[in-house]
């Protein structure tokens, strides 16, 4: 088992390396759209957002679920951009920006939700 978990350790480090590279990249030549695809959450919140491409488009999903039974909802619109650059979700009436230095997703009225990382060795 000691050898298993030094291999997954190891492959751990190399994808967390990747990570960090293609994230420099992406600084580097995305816009913050293509940035913000993913999924995003904060521990203390039963709201989580999701952010992909679909046919060229940019979409934002919110959901939320709540504590009673943890059943979840979702809502999803296109995120738009406005002429001066400024993104936001239509259907929520929400502005949504990036911090590129932390790595955050940050939603009006909602917060900062940090990018969702979990590995098969994380679960």
């Amino acid at each position: 088992m000691g050898r298993s978990k030094e291999i997954l350790d190891l492959f751990e480090s190399l994808i967390k390396t990747i990570r960090s590279m293609r994230g420099q990249y992406l600084l580097q030549t995305a816009s913050t759209r293509e940035l913000l695809c993913g999924e995003w959450e904060r521990k203390d919140s039963t709201v989580s957002f999701r952010i992909y491409i679909e046919d060229g488009k940019y979409y934002i999903e919110f959901r939320y679920g709540n504590k009673i039974n943890n059943y979840k909802k979702c809502l999803s619109s296109e995120l738009l951009e406005d002429k001066e650059g400024n993104l936001y979700a239509d259907f929520m009436n929400q502005g949504i920006g990036y911090d590129p230095k932390q790595d955050l997703l940050l939603v009006e009225d909602y917060g900062a939700f940090k990018r969702k990382m979990e590995t098969e060795h994380e679960k």
